[in-house]
């Protein structure tokens, strides 16, 4: 707040008391302009349009008190109309005046539209009584929008400002319950006001990313700070406003469908860029990418980045291939993390954890979310040393995207291993049940760690095994029944890799049988 009151048209609000004080008719007018005064000196954000709007009022009363009426207008008509406009104007102001700059930013849709409003009021009143031209509202016009320009710069400033990480965390979240990470308690206005600011924070980004690289980097790092608190994703999954910086030349590595490097994430976050093979980004694949978007955000939604690995977003490179980014792994996929760290895995709690992640995708999302390439590579480990479920449904986007069936696709015949027999034979089509049998081959790819079916080298003698009936011979090692291949977790595997895919169990039969191993 300043230290000195405000002055409208270099006048305080005694003086201009004093100076309408022979104008009885507009004493309403006067007391709504004084209050308006006052308020302006506690507004935080948008206060150059809010003290321009003060002045433009002020120069109203001005103007309309030297007003002389042609019959049968009256004067104290033109007066009760300036009045209420002047009021209106204070009263929409009140609202938000006392607002911190936090808080005022998540209202900063809905202040821009009072002001917008007010300003068009005023403009009217002037034009109704001819207390001005065309051309001197026109030239009001373009000094309002400059200093709500200024303003624009003023609130970039503070949301980029590493300084205020905090204050715009908790201000923008303090009006939503004591409880700032409870997602599910905020209403549909608070979310739509929260998602309002994230948007205007990352639209603005690529417009300061030439320009200054502090503020890009602030922008980017407060934007993180508050989509983390907030437990949600950004509001524009496309990522075109420089999220994505820092992209490591070489891929730390790869699969069948693409490749995968290591970049940063709003200037915080490292993220792992899958950047897809034998696509490149065109209408099509740019539309089949916005529908996939709107499934991971409900995932999300209802996930949480509990038992999924969550999809930030998606863009494309300078080589027009399209990327997906997730955060990255330290301790990569499932088989090599229990590799490492074989003596102090708890096998049983991964493998649930596993099953209540398919469990997500199958139950809890409506419709249910075939995955379509459930192995071990494709089950990510989190820094405590929980699986996350990644790059589901990306077989299917990927068959879209290049009009090419999944199970024709270059390198895909290894992981005929996993697959359901009804994948590769007929029409080739996923479903749930694929993920069930995928699922059985995943587990005990973990608890053997090995591939499913490790003696055969050659993946068409994997498909004639199954076509001739026979599943994975049992293994009998010490240390794979110490992992927890007992005879009920060998049934249960059996039960899943059942020809017939009405015959294998749901996942919630699943999860039931697990839990009570």
């Amino acid at each position: 707040m300043p230290s000195d009151p405000w002055l409208s048209l270099g006048k305080n609000v005694a003086s201009i008391a004093a100076d309408f004080a022979p104008v009885p008719g507009l004493s309403m007018g006067v007391d709504a302009l004084c209050s308006l005064i006052t308020l302006c000196e506690e507004v935080s954000a948008s206060r150059n349009a809010t003290r321009e709007l003060c002045d433009r009022c002020h120069s109203l009363l001005l103007a309309v008190e030297k007003y002389q009426p042609p019959p049968p207008n009256t004067l104290q008509a033109a007066f009760d109309d300036v009045t209420k406009c002047i009021t209106d104007v204070k009263n929409r102001v009140a609202k938000w005046a006392r607002l911190s700059w936090a808080r005022s930013l998540v209202k900063l849709k809905e202040i821009q539209g009072d002001l917008e409003k007010s300003q068009a009021e005023i403009t009217d009143c002037f034009l109704r009584f001819q207390l001005a031209s065309h051309a001197d509202t026109s030239r009001w016009q373009a000094e309002f929008a400059v200093v709500a320009r200024s303003d624009h710069e003023e609130i970039i400033a503070y949301l980029a400002d590493i300084r205020n990480a905090q204050d715009i965390v908790h201000g923008m979240m303090s009006g939503y319950g004591e409880e700032i990470l409870s997602y599910h308690e905020k209403t549909i206005s608070e979310l739509k006001e929260l998602k309002g600011i994230m948007a205007f924070m990352q639209e603005n980004m690529s417009g300061v990313q030439n320009s200054s690289e502090k503020q890009f980097v602030g922008l980017s790092q407060n934007l993180h700070d508050l989509q983390v608190t907030a437990k949600t994703l950004l509001p524009n999954p496309h990522l075109v406003s420089g999220e994505i910086t820092d992209i490591e030349e070489r891929a730390v590595t790869g699969t069948t469908s693409m490749d995968i490097f290591r970049g940063r994430y709003l200037h915080k976050e490292r993220v792992a860029i899958k950047v897809l093979r034998s696509v490149s980004v065109d209408e099509h694949t740019t539309r089949r990418f916005g529908r996939e978007v709107e499934i991971w955000k409900l995932i999300f939604e209802i996930d949480h980045g509990k038992y999924i690995l969550p999809f930030y977003g998606f863009g494309q490179g300078g080589d027009l291939r399209p990327y997906m980014v997730s955060p990255w792994q330290e301790n990569g996929n499932a088989l090599s993390y229990v590799k490492k760290n074989d003596a102090t895995v708890n096998y049983k709690q991964m493998i649930i954890d596993i099953a209540r992640g398919l469990r997500v995708l199958h139950v809890l999302m409506t419709p249910p979310v075939v995955h379509g390439d459930v192995r071990a590579e494709n089950i990510f480990v989190n820094s405590q040393g929980n699986p996350l479920i990644g790059d589901f449904g990306l077989s299917k986007m990927v068959e879209d995207m290049t009009n090419t069936p999944f199970t024709q696709s270059n390198g895909v015949a290894n992981l005929y291993r996993w697959f359901a027999p009804e994948v590769y034979i007929g029409e080739g089509s996923v479903s749930l049940a694929c993920d069930i049998y995928s699922f059985g081959m995943t587990v005990l790819e973990l608890l053997t760690h090995q591939h499913p079916y490790p003696k055969i080298k050659h993946p068409p003698e994997v498909v004639l095994n199954v076509a001739n009936g026979r599943t994975p011979p049992r293994p009998g090692e010490s240390r794979v029944v110490e992992r927890g291949l007992n005879d009920e977790m060998w049934g249960l595997l059996v039960q899943c890799w059942n020809r017939t895919p009405s015959a294998r169990p749901s996942i919630e039969e699943v999860l039931e049988k697990l839990e009570s191993l």
